[in-house]
């Protein structure tokens, strides 16, 4: 799949939970993104937690990991949706008339 122009994309992130311990913290955020290909005629949407590690170096946090573990990954396929319909689009090219 090629990625670029045309996809369509977005990612929330949320209800962070930060633990510090002197200069050393953790943090946990839940995420969820959205991502739709209409020249592929896809959806993708997920879910999953960041962990991430940071670090505070001349009195500025720093981060000094970033993983994630997915709590689900789907895929749907336009042509099995014959309801779906893309109706609003910021990046498509104007409808010419």
């Amino acid at each position: 799949m090629r990625w670029g122009q045309g996809i369509i994309t977005v990612h929330f992130c949320g209800q962070p939970e930060i633990d510090i311990d002197g200069d050393e913290a953790t943090g946990t955020w839940c995420f969820e993104d959205t991502v739709i290909a209409p020249e592929h005629r896809v959806m993708i949407k997920g879910s999953a937690y960041y962990e991430d590690r940071y670090r505070r170096e001349d009195g500025k946090w720093r981060i000094s990991h970033v993983g994630y573990v997915r709590t689900y990954e789907l895929m749907l396929s336009f042509d099995d949706l014959p309801s779906f319909q893309l109706i609003a689009n910021r990046w498509a090219e104007p409808a010419t008339t």
